[in-house]
């Protein structure tokens, strides 16, 4: 399916994994595969897409809505300057090149290539990937490792999570200075001092690494 004339796209699941990916065209094109009893609702507002995985319901007693099993794997491709913000409950979300503004995730993983980020979170589940450019960064995760490639940032940043290991590795494009902290676990961190932005980098329960590439 294609929308024209989008600038931003929200997509959201509960167990199905969700893949964003930017493309030359001008367009936004949404394709998916559904397993089981779900729907996929899709409804557009002005310059806002809205992607939505349902899981059906069925009635116990004519009174309970009880979800049934199923899930939809949902495939999104933008342009460059179309903003993404995905969330999923159970589930993956992979992010190749693409815009975005927030990632969530509550018991799944986030993979990020070659992204553009600001703002990305997950309870139980690892963040991974490379980062083309992160502004104003804000990663966390409660119980999950970290490990992430930045090649630029703008802004100051936070990288934290509390039961995992922290593994950030920077280009010579980052010009920040890093604070890393750490409360049951060894420290790592290369020289960076004097920079424009302060990275903040924190575990409480693993090691923290900090090195260029």
């Amino acid at each position: 399916m294609i929308f024209e004339e989008v600038r931003e796209v929200i997509v959201s699941s509960v167990s199905g994994k969700i893949t964003v990916e930017e493309h030359k065209e001008d367009f936004v094109e949404v394709d998916y595969i559904i397993e089981g009893e779900c729907d996929v609702k899709i409804k557009q507002e002005g310059e806002k897409l809205i992607i939505k995985e349902e899981p059906k319901k069925k009635k116990i007693l004519g009174i309970i809505n009880k979800d049934l099993k199923g899930k939809a794997d949902i495939t999104v491709k933008v342009p460059e300057s179309v903003f993404v913000t995905a969330s999923t409950v159970n589930g993956t979300v992979l992010i190749e090149g693409a815009k975005t503004r927030k990632i969530t995730s509550v018991n799944g993983s986030i993979v990020l290539r070659e992204a553009r980020v600001s703002e990305i979170s997950t309870v139980n589940g690892g963040i991974s990937g490379s980062i083309a450019l992160a502004e104003d960064l804000e990663v966390s995760a409660v119980n999950g490792s970290i490990s992430l490639d930045i090649e630029d940032i703008e802004g100051d940043g936070i990288v934290s999570t509390v039961n995992g290991s922290v593994r950030i590795r920077l280009s010579d494009l980052c010009d920040v200075t890093v604070l890393a902290s750490a409360v049951n676990g060894r420290i790592h961190v290369d020289d960076f001092e004097d920079g424009e932005f302060k990275l903040k980098v924190s575990t409480v329960n693993g090691s923290v690494v900090v090195e260029r590439f």
